[in-house]
């Protein structure tokens, strides 16, 4: 839509503020990828990216709570949660690759 001369900025695909989007890639039951973005910056996504990763990208001292939640917290609720997810997005093509990339 035409605002005069110029183009009508509706907002879409633009990055305000801090914005964080996990995007699922969905190529069968036994390959789906995971990438994240992070203020216009993207990457692959692992599970272990919630616990190493993503407390470095919120306010200091939230990390400590993340931390007590994986390892010290009684009935080990959020622990098990992520033990869970560990499986749910297989991509042995690139945990493959990155194992040779990284141990090699």
């Amino acid at each position: 839509e035409k605002d005069g001369d110029h183009v009508k900025d509706i907002g879409v695909n633009r990055n305000n503020g801090d914005v964080l989007t996990l995007s699922f890639h969905c190529l069968s039951a036994t390959e789906i990828r995971v990438y994240m973005s992070y203020c216009g910056w993207g990457t692959r996504f692992f599970i272990e990216d919630i616990k190493y990763y993503l407390p470095i990208l919120f306010e200091k001292g939230e990390d400590k709570k993340l931390r007590f939640a994986f390892e010290k917290e009684e009935n080990r609720d959020f622990a098990n949660k992520y033990e869970k997810c560990k499986p749910k997005c297989p991509d042995p093509k690139f945990e493959k690759f990155y194992k040779d990339l990284i141990y090699e």
